[in-house]
């Protein structure tokens, strides 16, 4: 399993747009999902593998860069274009060789805040595991 670090404040401010623009409740595969499969999911941000492994928000409206040049986006630490020149071989490590999305539920970044008592500290991140089976959220840390 590899570990991901997401920076605590810069996943809080995506969080806290999306609660006051609306959380898109729709799968983000819905449209390729069998008739019986469940098409609704939790208010949740979006884990995304392309040209680097980030979370960005899965809302009804964009949130659109200062610049209008893309959605806001939050890169991890491991695997970030503006940081790493090798950032397709670290998305693959990380994320596998194909494109993609997974929902990941807000509620697990809320659950991970209430379990961290000491959350003044700047320099937190959200550490979550990421295998080819399984992605879990392991909670706040230092880095």
């Amino acid at each position: 399993m590899e570990y991901i670090y997401f920076n605590k404040q810069n996943i809080d401010d995506l969080i806290l747009w999306q609660q006051g623009n609306g959380h898109n409740r729709d799968h983000p595969y819905s449209q390729y999902m069998d008739k019986d499969e469940e098409k609704q999911i939790a208010p949740s941000l979006v884990l995304v593998g392309d040209s680097g492994v980030y979370l960005m928000n899965h809302s009804k409206k964009s949130n659109k860069t200062k610049e209008n040049k893309g959605n806001v986006v939050v890169y991890c630490e491991e695997c970030n274009p503006n940081i790493h020149e090798d950032v397709w071989e670290r998305k693959r490590e990380i994320f596998g060789g194909d494109d993609g999305v997974c929902p990941i539920p807000i509620s697990w970044f809320t659950q991970a805040r209430l379990l961290r008592k000491d959350l003044t500290n700047k320099n937190l991140f959200y550490k979550m595991g990421i295998s080819e089976t399984q992605l879990k959220m392991c909670g706040i840390t230092k880095k």
